[in-house]
């Protein structure tokens, strides 16, 4: 395959993320010194994390001691597999780099996985690399909260560009360049995918023209929520800021919420974020009218007013990096959703156990927490027969997911 074939083999030779890999680096290099001693990459797929931690270890001379997290499906078969080697030199006295990737990628049932790599991370003689697509996974926490955090972004479309040329020029094959312009602009920042489209062009060619590159599925090319509000945060061009929100993977109530929520986390100058919450408070009001009046073809007016409000609201950019938080609101609402959930079905086994119907059942669950207060032990046998509890664990499971 040619993204093997042209694997970088050093790091001059990666691809994207200059600033970021020098940090990286020098974190490998002064770990010891570091108040964090675990460093966590997060970004999309295809963006090079994995190779770049590989081409790091080789950089240094040290053993690359890496595992898939999501393999590992409790703290004890982590502790096994891990605790030990980490405490132990490797053959000639070479350091080692330990990388866990896919930390996202934990499952529900691993007993204690996240808990127990930052136990590991704090005890262990050698530097300790966390590779993530989505930081925003909850059971990343503990995680997050013990690390050096590092955002890897999507690479430019001209930097793919170019490495597709180059490719096409090795392997001898003559391609218009609308071929690898199609194929670097809707890769999405992924090279990694790019390579594979341009392999699925070229293979058995010569040459390729554009026509051929019409035999590519079409890519999502979406932006997701960090890249958008980045963009929207960083840019000085109203133009910019509303193409970010447009191709936002997030619809624009919601997005509206994630900017809302971090504008104090970007913008530190009052007048910067006075500008900014006026512009959202604007926002807002156009999409209550939309939603009154039912006016969804308007949708895209109050995206704008947003996006391009907010993106102006500064005078100049900030260039410190932001990790943006979650929306305390939707998080609100998806417990008050989860709690409405437990009691609705509470409810429907109560009906069913009295005879009613569940409205009726709901005016006696005020009675039933007084019971549980007052007569624990009969409130839990009186659970049992009517399988309310089974309602309870359903639903805690299914919020979990």
């Amino acid at each position: 395959m040619l993204t093997e074939k042209y694997k970088p083999k050093s790091l001059k030779e990666f691809i994207g993320n200059g600033t970021v890999v020098n940090d990286i680096l020098a974190w490998a290099k002064n770990w010891k010194n570091e108040p964090k001693k675990m460093l966590l990459i997060h970004g999309k797929p295809g963006t090079g994390k994995t190779t770049l931690v590989e081409l790091i270890a080789k950089e240094l001379n040290y053993h690359l001691v890496a595992t898939n997290a999501s393999d590992m499906r409790s703290a004890k078969a982590l502790h096994e597999g891990f605790g030990h080697s980490l405490e132990q030199q490797s053959l000639f006295f070479r350091g080692k780099l330990v990388v866990f990737d896919e930390v996202d990628g934990l499952s529900g049932g691993d007993r204690g996985g996240a808990g127990e790599i930052a136990k590991i991370a704090k005890t262990s003689k050698f530097p300790v690399v966390l590779l993530a697509n989505d930081i925003y996974v909850k059971k990343l926490d503990p995680l997050k909260k013990a690390s050096k955090i590092i955002a890897f972004h999507s690479i430019y479309a001209a930097s793919i560009e170019k490495r597709l040329k180059e490719i096409c020029e090795k392997e001898g094959v003559v391609c218009d360049e609308k071929v690898v312009k199609s194929i670097a602009s809707t890769a999405g920042g992924d090279l990694k995918a790019a390579i594979n489209d341009l392999e699925t062009v070229i293979t058995g060619r010569k040459t390729a023209v554009y026509e051929d590159s019409k035999m590519l599925s079409p890519r999502d090319a979406e932006m997701s929520v960090q890249d958008s509000l980045r963009v929207v945060f960083k840019t000085l061009s109203a133009a910019n800021a509303c193409e970010a929100m447009r191709d936002s993977d997030k619809p624009v109530d919601e997005l509206i919420q994630w900017i809302r929520e971090n504008i104090p986390l970007e913008y530190e100058r009052a007048d910067d974020v006075a500008r900014a919450y006026a512009a959202v408070s604007r926002a807002n009001l156009f999409m209550g009218r939309i939603v009154r009046q039912q006016y969804w073809d308007y949708m895209g007016y109050a995206s704008q007013i947003a996006g391009a409000g907010v993106a102006l609201a500064k005078k100049e950019k900030y260039s410190k990096f932001v990790l943006y938080k979650f929306p305390t609101r939707i998080a609100m609402m998806g417990r008050s959703r989860i709690e409405r959930a437990i009691r609705d079905k509470f409810a429907l086994k109560l009906a069913g156990h009295l005879h009613c119907g569940k409205r009726a059942a709901r005016e006696y669950l005020p009675l039933l927490n007084v019971i549980e207060e007052a007569r624990p032990q009969e409130y839990g046998q009186f659970l049992v027969e009517i399988g309310a509890g089974e309602a309870d664990n359903d639903e805690t499971e299914n919020s979990d997911n």
